[in-house]
């Protein structure tokens, strides 16, 4: 697999791969059960059982983008928003509506925290991140981490621009 990630479109092959794991536990469960489980739920049931092992071992074998942490985040995010509003108006939001909400009222502050750590903080002239408060930011990434994810959604932003595309 780290041939085919490095060699071919890594989202492309990364969602294969995704794929190609369901599909595997959907055969296997679909066999246990005497029937085919169907792929909704043989999706939702890796996602909760496996997603996280599989996701840490892309990383263990240094195979995962740096795009591919901050394409989970923001999803994790998203996922997050919609089970909240959802329990608010007692009905499912559905997805589309989650990221369209999402993206109008949060994605600004989701993506300066991901970049620099939180809306308080900024740069310095060397480009390291620093606080307002004199103090030393809380991150969830390492700082190396972060300038990696920092140059690659920059990357990812200016091929959009160049094609016209508008934010996400």
């Amino acid at each position: 697999m780290k041939e085919r990630l490095e060699n071919a479109n890594p989202l492309a092959e990364l969602i294969r791969t995704q794929r190609e794991e369901i599909e595997g536990y959907r055969w296997i469960e679909s066999e246990k059960a005497g029937r085919d489980i169907g792929w909704k739920r043989a999706s939702e049931e890796w996602k909760k059982k496996h997603f996280v092992a599989w996701k840490r071992s892309l990383r263990d074998r240094g195979i995962l983008h740096p795009l591919f942490e901050v394409l989970w985040s923001q999803q994790q995010e998203i996922e997050s928003y919609k089970w909240i509003e959802s329990e608010k108006r007692g009905h499912d939001i559905g997805w589309k509506r989650a990221v369209t909400e999402w993206q109008d009222r949060h994605y600004g502050e989701w993506k300066t925290h991901v970049m620099l750590g939180s809306p308080d903080d900024q740069m310095d002239v060397k480009g390291k991140a620093f606080s307002s408060a004199s103090r030393k930011p809380k991150r969830a990434f390492s700082e190396e981490h972060r300038q990696k994810l920092a140059l690659a959604m920059q990357a990812w932003h200016g091929k959009r621009k160049s094609r016209g595309v508008s934010r996400m």
